[in-house]
Formats: structure tokens, sequence, C-alpha cells
């Protein structure tokens, strides 16, 4: 399963900069996440301006996303979970000494 994950995240990492989502925004989630839609583009919008608030509309999406993808067990589902799930670990190191994450 780790193995499997790895492979996930490259893939991840080489389809969004093959996309042109080199700063690891990320495109529009596959039908059955259609619901976290909003917080994706939220999180995109504000990623350069405020991104605290960027964080915290990704981490709200990937907590919708989880039981989506559990019940649905799409692989694209899984896979962009995974997405979103390495784009929040990068995002979170950016901010970690911000302030509004210390507490």
């Amino acid at each position: 399963y780790v193995v499997v994950m790895e492979l996930s995240l490259a893939f991840c990492k080489v389809a969004l900069f093959v996309q042109g989502f080199v700063n690891m925004v990320l495109p529009e989630p596959p039908a059955e996440l259609k619901s976290i839609l909003p917080f994706i583009q939220r999180a995109n919008e504000l990623r350069d301006r405020e991104p605290v608030m960027a964080y915290q509309c990704g981490y709200h999406a990937a907590n919708l996303a989880y039981p989506l993808v559990n019940e649905s067990k799409s692989p694209e589902g899984e896979r962009y979970l995974l997405c979103l799930l390495d784009d929040l670990e990068t995002l979170k190191g950016q901010i970690k000494d911000h302030p509004a994450m210390s507490s």
C-alpha cells in the first residue's frame, strides 16, 4: 500500500506539472467529489494572498472528501485526495511560522 501511495503522489505531481499546475494549484475534483469544488476554488484563489485561509479551505475539502472517496472506492477520487493531502502538507510547511498556525 505504501508503494501505491508513493506512486500515486508521484503521478499527482507529474500530472499537475504537465497540466501547468507547477505551484500545486489543484484542478477541479472528479465527479464524485464535486461537492468540495467551492472549497478547492477558494483555496486556489487565496493561495498567494491568504495562505492560512487557503490551507483551512483545503483542509475542510479533504475532510469532506475522505468519506466520499472511502464510499465510492474510485481510483480517480483516491488520487485526487492524495494530491490534495500532498498539497496541504506542502502548504503547511510554507505557513508553519505564521502566527495563526501556532494556536
